[in-house]
């Protein structure tokens, strides 16, 4: 594999091409960052030996400097990661949950912007804030009962999600 590795998604597809057995099994890459997950201790160590011999062999190297091994929980990208889940920082949630009414449609970009935070984990929150998204761009701003019920319905999922699943399509809930 040849080419600048600091390129934008040049490391990502070098480690996907590199690691793709392990992919979503024991091994999630994102952007400089190399994920490994395990089921026990002893699964752990013998994952962590496996990357690390394909990485030496196709030339890379890992700097345990930089690494964190054999942690119980991660704080990454805003969310706490364990055995339970994916957890909320509480201050996002708080924020969410001390959302005001947007006054113009300056201010939806931020709105748009907190609730992305949790798009990922609350099953149809697209339907549930389209009121709000109808206010944006060069519609008349006009907030009526519709919208604040949207608000509202935000901050109740984000309140109700203390520990954030991606949502399971296969699934009849979605959750």
């Amino acid at each position: 594999m040849q080419g600048d590795m600091n390129a934008p998604g040049t490391f990502v597809r070098t480690m996907e091409h590199l690691l793709h057995d392990e992919l979503g099994k024991n091994i999630w890459v994102y952007i400089h960052d190399i994920f490994g997950f395990s089921d026990t201790f002893e699964s752990h160590v013998k994952d962590v030996t496996n990357t690390c011999s394909k990485l030496q062999n196709a030339g890379y190297y890992a700097n345990l400097k930089k690494g964190i091994l054999f942690t119980t929980k991660l704080d990454i990208l805003g969310h706490m990661i364990d055995d339970d889940g994916i957890h909320p920082e509480p201050e996002k949630i708080r924020t969410i949950m001390d959302l005001t009414r947007p006054q113009s449609q300056k201010e939806l970009p931020r709105f748009n912007g907190i609730v992305n935070y949790i798009l990922q984990f609350i099953p149809h929150i697209t339907t549930t804030t389209a009121p709000l998204t109808e206010l944006s761009g060069n519609a008349e701003w006009l907030w009526t009962d519709r919208q604040e019920a949207a608000l509202e319905a935000v901050k109740r999922a984000a309140d109700k999600h203390k520990v954030l699943r991606p949502i399971d399509y296969n699934k009849p809930d979605r959750i």
